[in-house]
């Protein structure tokens, strides 16, 4: 999550390694060592399709996720929307809880913004 990197964790990364875990720690589009997308809409739910697909493509079909501030919001979408993939969630923005009806909110305002906002210009966090 912003304003977080994953240089944030590399000590405690090798450590996980040591006892037997993988980890797989993306930048989100546009922060840490990444560039900004150079399309708009790259909101929560698509870096959340993004990340799972990662996942599969690594062959990774059962994982556990984590995040923080904007990690935290991708975490939930992924937990909802992939529930038979995500097996648990480590969630350091634990005031953050999204039900299907704020993730169906997300989705429908990621791709038809006026019918859930007053304004295309508004988001939702």
């Amino acid at each position: 999550g912003w304003p977080s990197t994953v240089w944030e964790f590399h000590k405690s990364i090798p450590m996980l390694v040591e006892q037997g875990y993988t980890v797989v720690a993306p930048s989100l589009p546009g922060h840490g060592f990444t560039d900004a997308p150079t399309v708009p809409g790259v909101s929560p739910c698509v870096v959340a399709c993004a990340y799972h697909k990662l996942m599969i493509k690594l062959g990774y079909h059962k994982y556990v996720v984590h995040g923080g501030d904007w990690g935290a919001i991708i975490g939930a979408v992924m937990t909802h929307v992939y529930p038979d993939h995500v097996i648990g969630l480590h969630n350091t923005m634990n005031h953050i809880h999204f039900g299907w009806r704020q993730i169906t909110q997300l989705i429908v305002g990621w791709v038809a913004p006026q019918l859930v906002y007053r304004t295309p210009q508004e988001d939702a966090f």
